[in-house]
């Protein structure tokens, strides 16, 4: 059997992250995306535990601080926004197109209780990051009932 290559030997993961996108695309083509979430990209995140905090970093490029929302509802962790298309107007060959505009949003379930008060995020060079303190339980020390008895008189 002969095999010839041509062009260069793609790597495994370019290969399947290509199979994802036509696969998004032609879900997206059928309807089978609900309508409201169509056009709409979600941005590379990932999520992990520190010494008593959750981090969740979004890499979210080409926006500025006040085009970026960050809301913390019950459980869950809404990141959300648009970017801008600022390249030049008029007519365009793309060669590869892999980079999406327009608006943006990520819902991140979160683990555990946090502490939304004490949460910080910052943005710089791109990347979205968000320290949620671990809400801490508090302990309850069982009291002894109450003795509602009168005590007998004699």
């Amino acid at each position: 059997m002969i095999v010839v290559r041509r062009g260069r030997p793609r790597d495994q993961a370019r290969r399947m992250t290509e199979i994802d996108d036509v696969f998004r695309a032609l879900l997206a083509s059928r309807g089978a995306i609900a309508p409201q979430r169509q056009g709409r990209w979600r941005p590379p995140i990932e999520m992990y535990e520190s010494e008593g905090d959750l981090v969740v970093n979004a890499e979210i490029g080409g926006i500025a601080r006040d085009e970026l929302d960050v809301v913390i509802e019950g459980d869950l962790l809404v990141i959300s926004g648009v970017r801008p298309d600022r390249g030049p107007c008029g007519r365009r060959v793309y060669h590869e197109a892999r980079i999406p505009y327009g608006e943006f949003g990520a819902e991140v379930t979160l683990p555990f209780a946090v502490d939304s008060d004490n949460a910080e995020a910052t943005f710089d060079n791109g990347l979205l990051r968000v320290v949620l303190p671990r809400l801490r339980g508090r302990t309850i020390v069982p009291r002894a009932p109450h003795d509602t008895s009168a005590p007998e008189s004699e």
